[in-house]
């Protein structure tokens, strides 16, 4: 929902978002034979291995609490693993140059691929370069060694170097380490400009395979016209013109506005711009064409940088899709190191970097959005919501409410400060600025206004006002058909009121069924079956949903009330006592230390009561989900 309806973040309270589930399907990618969470195991027992840790205590190294570590290097790498995992990584990188000043062998290989690591996702690509020359082995041990000199290379137009980094890269001990995002997206783009860029024109252009997956067409039909319009100008006009007939992303349309512009045709860029401001209404009044001469008649040197600076954000945005955090900062440095002014990069450096620990960070990259940027309405609001992620809960909205007031022509700044409203529990306020935003935004219908309607009717329920709660759930319904969390929220509420049982367990089952890996779903659906008097079913649900997310206290609450209906009293008692560890609200809390004491009814008489077999199923906590405003719509 946060891409659908452009929203930021919102938590609303345990027992809202224990209906709301998780909002987002992030589609998964297969980024990485090996992930970075097995790499990094591996390289842990590597290295306690080779630093002298991994004995027993008669041998020097560990045994229960009390340990000796022999080498002090082990004691650096180990503080620096902590601190990277916190995203502290300038004091990670420092750690670890301690530790590699200290190694030798395969030990100080290793270290040094992490500090590489380190050192790109900090945007010290210099470092890492320099490091990358001390161990010429990096170059066989992994591929972001080879890809940071490919980039840097492309970057300064030395096509020798580029075409050395991308030989490299195509052969050796990197070639087997290939993905798919990386295999077929990624490097042939960069192949081709490193050809390009070496004046092998001819070489370029079959490098890149519009059908080498179908999720990136239209990313390599881009890449395609981008070199076309260097290489071959009259071709490209055939790219653009395949690539703007479908629905592409915001940052390809104002690209191929600018193409259209520039080769005298302003009505096709007109066009577009109206395409893109029905996505982005917030950047009425300021300079469409912000970004001048990127393709016709631009250097080869700045069209290139263009050109993979796109690439790199892309997969940057897929990374980050997939949880990918590390590969998506390392994507966005290297961009960074392409273009320190990237308008698309600082946005999407701020939203990757952790608020607890990089908060002036992230400030200082917003503030340094253009006043006459397409983005710098939107980042206001980004700015308001990091106030707020870091505590300053009274800024933010005042902030926002500013934003709301200077713009009646917009509604994305009062949509967002409704969400945080809805988060602070002031349902009142935000259901008045909810409806604020519905009356601003007209014309916009189901692609959006649904979400509004939603997050309105959420306010209503808690606000004790259910008939207008229904009306706004059963309107959401109407614009977006099916939608799992409207389907979830208004199914399980109708369960809590002891309303239209039937209803809800339809409605249920479709949500189930649209999002099965949706733990706070498959437990409302569970929950259904249970007051049905299906027990049996109910408890194949429950199972899963515990599963999915093992930790949560509501789940495995209602999974010992299944356990304890079935007859098996001992794994309810289990389960409850499970509850109470993954931090329940108070009610929740004295409702598990009474069913541990005492039980619940027998499953005969809950079957003829199935209201009473909820017990302390009135709440809980779920995932935060994404409401209706916010700042813009993420990933452009």
């Amino acid at each position: 929902m946060c891409e659908e309806a452009g929203g930021a973040a919102t938590c609303v309270s345990s027992r809202t978002s224990r209906m709301l589930g998780v909002m987002a399907m992030i589609p998964q990618v297969a980024v990485l034979k090996i992930s970075h969470a097995m790499r990094s195991v591996v390289l842990y027992g590597a290295l306690l291995a080779l630093l002298g840790m991994a004995g027993c205590k008669e041998e020097g190294g560990y045994s229960g609490d009390d340990y000796t570590v022999e080498n002090p290097q082990a004691g650096d790498y180990l503080a620096a693993m902590f601190a990277g995992s916190h995203k502290e990584w300038d004091v990670s990188s420092a750690l670890l140059r301690s530790a590699l000043a200290q190694s030798s062998g395969d030990a100080a290989l290793l270290l040094a691929e992490k500090l590489f690591l380190q050192e790109v996702m900090q945007g010290h690509i210099a470092q890492a370069l320099q490091l990358a020359e001390e161990y010429p082995a990096l170059m066989d041990a992994n591929q972001l060694t080879g890809l940071t000199q490919l980039v840097d290379a492309l970057g300064r137009g030395d096509g020798v170097a580029a075409g050395a980094a991308y030989d490299a890269l195509m052969s050796g001990e990197q070639a087997a380490q290939t993905n798919t995002l990386f295999e077929t997206m990624v490097l042939p783009v960069l192949g081709a400009w490193a050809h390009v860029s070496a004046g092998e024109v001819d070489a370029a252009r079959g490098i890149i395979q519009l059908n080498a997956h179908p999720a990136f067409v239209d990313i390599l039909r881009y890449q395609q016209a981008l070199l076309t319009a260097v290489t071959k100008p009259d071709l490209a006009r055939v790219h653009f013109d395949v690539l703007v007939s479908q629905p592409v992303p915001s940052r390809m349309l104002l690209t191929a506005a600018e193409f259209y512009r520039t080769g005298g045709e302003a009505g096709i860029a007109d066009d577009l711009m109206q395409d893109f401001m029905r996505d982005w209404p917030q950047a009425q009044g300021t300079d469409f064409y912000e970004r001048k001469r990127i393709v016709i008649g631009a250097p080869l040197i700045e069209a290139q940088r263009f050109a993979l600076g796109e690439i790199l954000l892309e997969a940057a945005a897929i990374y980050r899709k997939a949880e990918r955090l590390d590969e998506a900062m390392v994507m966005v440095q290297l961009a960074l190191h392409l273009d320190a002014k990237s308008t698309h990069a600082q946005l999407m450096l701020a939203g990757l970097l952790s608020p607890e620990s990089h908060a002036e960070e992230i400030l200082a990259l917003y503030q340094a959005i253009p006043v006459d940027s397409l983005f710098h309405w939107s980042t206001q609001q980004r700015i308001a919501r990091h106030y707020y992620d870091i505590g300053q809960a009274d800024k933010a909205l005042t902030m926002l409410s500013r934003l709301g007031s200077e713009r009646q022509d917009a509604y994305d700044a009062v949509l967002a400060h409704a969400d945080l409203l809805m988060q602070e529990e002031r349902y009142t306020e935000a259901v008045e600025r909810y409806s604020d935003g519905l009356a601003r935004m007209q014309e916009v219908t189901d692609k959006k206004s649904w979400a509004v309607y939603y997050a309105r009717g959420i306010c209503y329920e808690q606000l004790d006002a259910w008939p207008k709660a229904q009306a706004d759930f059963e309107r959401a319904l109407v614009l977006k058909p099916n939608q799992p969390d409207v389907m979830n929220y208004l199914g399980y509420s109708w369960l809590m009121r002891g309303e239209k049982l039937t209803e809800a367990l339809d409605l249920l089952k479709k949500a189930a069924t649209a999002r099965p890996r949706d733990a706070h779903i498959l437990d409302s659906y569970g929950w259904a079956l249970a007051l049905s008097g299906d027990f049996d079913q109910a408890r194949i649900y429950l199972e899963r949903a515990v599963s999915l997310l093992p930790a949560d206290a509501v789940i495995n609450d209602h999974l010992g009330d299944i356990y304890w209906h079935l007859g098996r009293r001992k794994e309810a008692k289990f389960q409850w006592q499970r509850a109470l560890g993954g931090e329940p609200d108070e009610v929740l809390e004295g409702a598990l230390m009474q069913k541990l004491a005492h039980g619940l009814m027998d499953k005969e008489e809950a079957v003829q009561k199935p209201q009473q077999i909820l017990g302390s199923s009135s709440g809980g906590d779920a995932q935060p989900a994404a409401m209706a405003g916010g700042a813009g719509k993420g990933n452009i």
